[in-house]
């Protein structure tokens, strides 16, 4: 097939409406589970109704396929075997062989059109739809007959559905009588709160958009998000409130709600809280002022007020989560109520067995895709009990574990860490954990192995499922499948999730195998970056079939549509004219049974202008050896397939790396640390920031 077959090809499954997508997509689950007999015209272009008109004696104008076999060529006549093949197909009136239809045809080798993770999922998923309904009509309709049943826990609380819908209208209520109106944006900046629970569905329920942003921005990033939204108002965590007070009124905002960690909790655990930050220093006491407005005094403000729900919108903004995106530049990716939804129903039929009740633990905080749509909107449309964690902290997972005993939780693999080290954990039974998604970076197969052995040795049947996606993909598209013993790959697309390859910066599909830029085609792809278009122009592209995101990962899928992403475009990095993929040597001495986990940089250094450093964390019984160890990760290297100029300049071997807040290995901080860090190879300063506490030794080839 030629790219321009192939183009042609995409555009007219481009036109084809939803239902003939489902109706194509039941037909290609049922091609690549290889039933049959399968008939149709060669290629997908050509309309089936050429068959019903043929004739005995009629001579073909187009080769006729059976099973993806030419089985009667083009110029031959019709004969009467043909003909019964024919009339025993329509005879069968078998919806997901509709003759009438032009959505059949051969597989040709393209996995966004062949689609051969279809095989995964049943008729019944593929075929189920998201609700055209805001987000919080989804979750009130799903759980309106189980009032009673919790829908999550919080400190001391245990919040049912009853008391949950009770809040959202409260809640709802008094934004409406405080002035926010459809379409309106509010931004959010706190942690996961009931209170900030109650504000997202509240806000989606009278059709305002929350904009939620990271606590930790400071005092010039609040300024900026607030004025970029133009925001009225906005809700702050109470901590948040010195980097506010003194860029708020360099706003249009008009009140600020202040909410307390422990705002709804009982009086003796706001004493115990109160008591504690006065004596870590992190006290806050916010100046009386009318543009200020406590969480209690504004639920007062609406007891009077009438609500006036708003109708749903198609394509509507729904909410808005900030990130850099493969251009580094924070933007506000603006998600829509069928970018939510369609998670949910996603998730729902992603053959994860989690029925109504699944203990799961929420660690993601909201100001994430990740934890807003996956960590909070679908466990509580699902019915799912959700513990939320207001702060996470990794060197605590293990309690976190011991104490709520989840069968489910969803981050960042190297929070793992700690619980396998655990000696609070190493006789205990962990039978009740069913369900381990790890997201928002590579997860090493040799790390998948150790958890893997970890799970099972304390009677666990779970196994580590890794996801890809990206922010403007709304935090999923891929999952691993039970039993799947390729454990470098990320999984296959969820079930209306296309993920493959193409030619960078190109509309052109590369085939399995081939590498190339990951990119994304699904329903929860984002409407856009908020007053971003031209970044927008950058990442959403429309191609002949329909608008994909375009991920900045270096990666490939296989014949199974499994997605292996390799690397980023931007950590790529030339060298001596050629291109150096530093997650390839990763990947290479991440094989070594003493390395624990390890990056590679791209360092100046006095040896060449882009030179290679791994930076090595040893597992605890190999620490001292460094020597021995750098010398075996050479014979590794030099007996790999891995080119020359991939060999790292230098070997440095610390007691850990360093990582953002939500458990990401921070490439960009690791460079610049580095740098300050080095002279001659030696090192000038102890490693005293983040998860560093000192650095071991450095070894230079």
């Amino acid at each position: 097939m030629t790219k321009e077959d192939l183009l042609l090809l995409k555009e007219r499954i481009g036109k084809l409406s939803s239902e003939e997508k489902k109706l194509r997509d039941l037909y290609l689950r049922r091609l690549s589970l290889g039933k049959g007999p399968i008939l149709a015209v060669k290629g997908y272009d050509y309309p089936l109704e050429y068959l019903v008109t043929l004739k005995l004696g009629d001579t073909l104008t187009e080769d006729i396929l059976i099973n993806g076999e030419i089985k009667f060529a083009k110029g031959t006549k019709v004969s009467q075997e043909l003909i019964d093949i024919i009339e025993d197909e329509k005879d069968k009136k078998n919806k997901f062989n509709n003759l009438e239809s032009p959505i059949e045809g051969p597989p040709v080798g393209y996995n966004s059109i062949d689609k051969p993770w279809l095989k995964n999922y049943s008729e019944d998923q593929i075929m189920e739809d998201a609700p055209l309904i805001k987000f919080s009509d989804y979750l009130f309709k799903e759980n309106r007959k189980y009032l009673s049943d919790v829908a999550f826990e919080y400190v001391t609380e245990k919040i049912t559905y009853r008391k949950l819908f009770k809040n959202v209208e409260k809640a709802a209520k008094a934004y409406q009588k405080l002035g926010v109106k459809k379409g309106d944006i509010v931004t959010i900046c706190s942690i996961t709160t009931p209170q900030i629970i109650y504000s997202i569905l509240a806000l989606n329920k009278i059709g305002a958009v929350s904009n939620i942003i990271d606590v930790r921005y400071p005092e010039k990033a609040i300024e900026t998000f607030l004025n970029e939204a133009k925001s009225k108002y906005c809700v702050i965590l109470d901590l948040c409130y010195p980097n506010v007070k003194n860029i708020i009124d360099k706003t249009k905002v008009e009140k600020v709600i202040t909410v307390s960690p422990v705002e709804s909790e009982p009086l003796v655990v706001k004493l115990l809280s109160y008591l504690d930050n006065k004596k870590k220093g992190t006290s806050v006491k916010i100046d009386k002022s009318n543009k200020y407005l406590s969480w209690k005094d504004f639920i007062k403000l609406g007891r009077k007020e009438k609500l006036e729900e708003q109708s749903f919108e198609k394509d509507a903004p729904a909410a808005i989560i900030h990130t850099g995106g493969t251009t580094g530049v924070p933007k506000g990716v603006r998600l829509t109520n069928e970018n939510i939804n369609n998670v949910v129903v996603q998730i729902k039929n992603a053959n994860v067995d989690a029925k109504r009740g699944f203990k799961f633990l929420n660690i993601m905080p909201p100001f994430i895709a990740y934890g807003l749509s996956l960590g909070l909107i679908t466990p509580l449309v699902l019915g799912w009990r959700t513990r939320v964690v207001p702060k996470f902290e990794a060197d605590k997972f293990d309690e976190l574990i011991l104490k709520y005993k989840p069968n489910g939780f969803m981050g960042v693999h190297t929070y793992f860490d700690s619980v396998m080290k655990s000696k609070k954990l190493d006789k205990m039974d962990l039978s009740f954990i069913k369900i381990v998604l790890f997201g928002g970076m590579k997860v090493p197969s040799n790390a998948k192995e150790r958890i893997n052995k970890f799970l099972k040795k304390h009677n666990s049947k779970a196994e580590a499922w890794e996801g890809y996606s990206c922010t403007e993909a709304n935090s999923t598209s891929t999952k691993t499948n039970d039993g799947d013993k390729v454990l470098d790959s990320a999984g296959i697309p969820l079930v209306k999730t296309s993920v493959v390859a193409f030619e960078p910066e190109t509309n052109i599909e590369l085939k399995p195998g081939e590498e190339g830029e990951l990119c994304i085609q699904s329903p929860t792809i984002m409407k856009d970056y908020y007053n971003h278009d031209n970044e927008t122009n950058a990442v959403k592209k429309e191609h002949e079939d329909g608008y994909w995101i375009h991920t900045g990962d270096i990666g490939y899928t296989d014949d199974e549509g499994r997605v292996f992403a390799t690397d980023r475009i931007k950590r790529l990095f030339p060298r001596s004219g050629f291109k150096v993929y530093p997650s390839r040597i990763e990947d290479l001495f991440l094989s070594n049974p003493a390395v624990e986990t390890c990056a590679v940089v791209r360092m100046d250094d006095k040896i060449d202008e882009n030179a290679p450093w791994a930076v090595i964390v040893l597992k605890e019984e190999y620490r001292g050896q460094e020597e021995k160890i750098k010398e075996e990760l050479l014979n590794r290297f030099f007996e790999s397939d891995l080119p020359p100029y991939f060999e790292p300049v230098k070997f440095i071997f610390t007691d850990s790396l360093l990582y953002t807040e939500i458990g990401k290995v921070s490439y960009k901080n690791l460079e610049e640390f580095l740098s300050t860090s080095f002279s001659d190879g030696l090192p000038n300063t102890d490693i005293g920031m983040v998860s560093v506490n000192k650095l071991k030794k450095v070894l230079t080839r």
